[in-house]
């Protein structure tokens, strides 16, 4: 069954998008291990003998985890692990991603890392290696200083040099793409040799405090909180029956509003929708009377509130291109597109 989007109601179909403008935070941060926020694409003193080499990676995704490391793009956080290999060169690394994410590192022994810088058009982070360790991260969202490089399509030239050039004061030696998550650097790795890495910097530290789990995870934690409960026929049917109830006292035709029951809920208490509700994984919640209207990033989610009996559809998802295309909500009294709107309840 298709899913609709976030909401928009009674007679009121609305489209909102959940984009919200940039801050004006500093993005590049020498992240964790030195106080030193420095406010140019540079390691600062950083020297490298000659022979250290500069190995990139990009492309890809990562792995999805179940919590969030920033909440301007709506999504989960995302994990890529890293594996180096390289006992014959010190290596520097440059990593690159589109979403945002946690580069987990780990080396074989023998190995030496020197220093990483990281890029993203979201939020990236590092983990795994030893205190001490430089590390760089720069991304668009955080107004970083660096280039904004091809790392993050899976391919390297003349931009991505000048900034190894920039940071490290030599070219890429190598480039290794990310596959479902994972990335080897350097020598492939022979059979039953163990990998080396940090408690530093766990995972869990760059998790955003008091944020629900996010996607499936975070569904199911407000399941068993008994703040949402499975909707039913019988939920679908009520909705049905009001929005009739609501036109016949105005002697008019119900509008065309299809009510859905894949992963569909309904909200029961005060709601915080978990981020990473997108395509597949977009919900259908239906807000029970008198329970405030969810708040958050709700995605791709179609939320029908019967308190306002609106359904609302946020515009880059199916229901919102329906929406505006006039295959849902025909015969609604009302229409609106209300662009950058946030999340939570749209305004009127």
């Amino acid at each position: 069954m298709r899913k609709l989007l976030s909401s928009t109601a009674l007679l009121l179909i609305q489209a909102c998008a959940t984009e919200k403008p940039l801050d004006n935070s500093i993005s590049n941060t020498l992240i964790p291990f030195t106080v030193e926020q420095p406010l140019s694409c540079s390691f600062g003193k950083l020297e490298l003998s000659d022979n250290v080499i500069v190995s990139a990676a990009g492309g890809g995704e990562g792995k999805e985890l179940d919590f969030v490391i920033e909440q301007k793009s709506g999504n989960a956080a995302r994990k890529i692990d890293v594996v180096v290999n390289s006992i014959d060169k010190p290596v520097v690394l440059m990593l690159g991603t589109y979403n945002a994410t946690i580069w987990n590192i780990g080396w074989t022994a023998g190995t030496k890392i020197l220093a990483v810088s990281v890029f993203g058009y979201h939020k990236q982070r590092v983990s795994g290696l030893p205190a001490g360790t430089p590390v760089l991260a720069s991304s668009y969202d955080e107004q970083g200083p660096c280039e904004l490089t091809d790392l993050t399509n899976n391919k390297t030239g003349s931009n991505e040099d000048k900034q190894a050039q920039q940071l490290f004061n030599r070219p890429i030696a190598s480039f290794s793409r990310v596959k479902r998550g994972k990335v080897s650097i350097g020598n492939p790795l022979t059979y039953g040799v163990s990998l080396v890495t940090s408690n530093a910097t766990p995972l869990e530290s760059f998790r955003i405090p008091n944020t629900p789990l996010a996607g499936n995870a975070g569904l199911e934690q407000a399941l068993k909180e008994n703040i949402l409960r499975k909707a039913t026929l019988d939920d679908v049917a009520e909705w049905t029956r009001l929005l009739k109830q609501e036109y016949a006292q105005m002697n008019k035709k119900p509008p065309d509003i299809p009510p859905y029951l894949d992963n569909a809920f309904m909200v029961l208490k005060e709601f915080v929708c978990p981020a990473g509700l997108y395509g597949g994984n977009s919900a259908n919640f239906y807000v029970a009377k008198g329970v405030p209207y969810p708040k958050g990033n709700c995605g791709h989610s179609s939320i029908y509130d019967f308190n306002s009996m609106m359904l609302e559809c946020s515009a880059g998802s199916p229901c919102g291109a329906d929406i505006l295309n006039g295959r849902i909500g025909a015969g609604a009294m009302r229409r609106m597109t209300t662009i950058n709107s946030g999340p939570g309840k749209p305004s009127d």
